[in-house]
C-alpha cells in the first residue's frame, strides 16, 4: 500500500471533493485538519493549515500545498 501526504488549504474541503469527484472513501478526520482517504492501494493523508506538518521550518520556510507532499512509511 502506498501512502502520501499531501498538504492542502483546507482538508473539509479537499476531502468533499475528492470524495465525490474522485471517488477516495473517508477513513478518519482529526480536529486538527487531518484527514485519512483510500482508495485501493494508496492511503492519502490530507493535511490542512492546522496540522502539525503546516509548522515552519527550522528557516522560517512556510510549508504549503505543491512541493510538500511526502510519502509515508509505515514502519
Amino acid at each position: 500500500m502506498a501512502q502520501v501526504r499531501y498538504l492542502v488549504d483546507d482538508a473539509g474541503d479537499a476531502v468533499a471533493i475528492y470524495v465525490s469527484e474522485l471517488g477516495l472513501e473517508l477513513e478518519q478526520y482529526y480536529d486538527t485538519g487531518i484527514a485519512i482517504l483510500v482508495h485501493g492501494d494508496l492511503m492519502l493523508w490530507v493535511s490542512g493549515a492546522n496540522a502539525s506538518a503546516s509548522r515552519p521550518m527550522p528557516d522560517s520556510a512556510m510549508p504549503g500545498p505543491g512541493g510538500w507532499s511526502r510519502f509515508v512509511l509505515t514502519v
